[in-house]
């Protein structure tokens, strides 16, 4: 209890910390401002910043072991610190972005996504539309593997274009057949009269 004449004149005295093993609540009231609360069964340190309509706040001044994160790395190693108190997880343009949500930050592919470099699947790549490529483009696998392109399902066409480089298909050590199914196989079956040859491999 203080006491003094005509009032006390403690300059430099502060309350005592309450020790608990837990961390302070809302509901935790009837404390002066800057009071400091030590949660004993993680060691993170408060302290009551506001006390509004009967709510207190309590603000978080030093995690202990297995706190809140004070600093993020990336694949090296390399530690970002906050700045103004914020870590920002930023996308990179046109390959992956970031959207803020209530307590999420989700990450997710954009509309068109290009790739930096080779792009990967260990299964099934769908294109919902046109899947287009600019430059040599390879579409192949390892081992022995069977690669089809389209199916049978409606009016599904294949349509394999080029231009004055020529088109080749080759079947290496192995038959290549050419089936119509039942409709009708024209080969250079176009308004210019070219020559198709047939069987005059060495």
């Amino acid at each position: 209890m203080l006491s003094g004449s005509p009032t006390p004149n403690f300059t430099a005295y502060s309350p005592s910390a309450i020790l608990a093993n837990r961390a302070p609540s809302t509901g935790d009231v009837g404390f002066d401002l800057g009071q400091i609360w030590v949660d004993q069964s993680s060691a993170d340190l408060y302290g009551l910043a506001e006390v509004a309509a009967g709510a207190s706040t309590w603000t978080l001044l030093g995690a202990g072991s297995g706190g809140p994160l004070n600093t993020l790395s990336d694949d090296s190693a390399v530690v970002v610190n906050p700045v103004a108190g914020n870590i920002q997880l930023a996308g990179t343009g046109s390959q992956i972005a970031t959207t803020a949500g209530v307590g999420t930050l989700t990450f997710s592919f954009p509309a068109a996504m290009v790739a930096p470099g080779s792009f990967a699947t260990t299964t099934a790549l769908q294109a919902g539309t046109t899947l287009t490529s600019v430059g040599a483009t390879t579409l192949a696998t390892t081992g022995a593997s069977i690669n089809t392109f389209g199916n049978a399902t409606g009016a599904t066409s294949i349509t394999i274009t080029s231009g004055s480089g020529g088109t080749s298909l080759v079947s290496t050590n192995s038959a290549m057949t050419l089936a119509s199914g039942t409709g009708t196989m024209g080969i250079s079956a176009d308004a210019t009269a070219n020559t198709v040859n047939i069987g005059t491999g060495a």
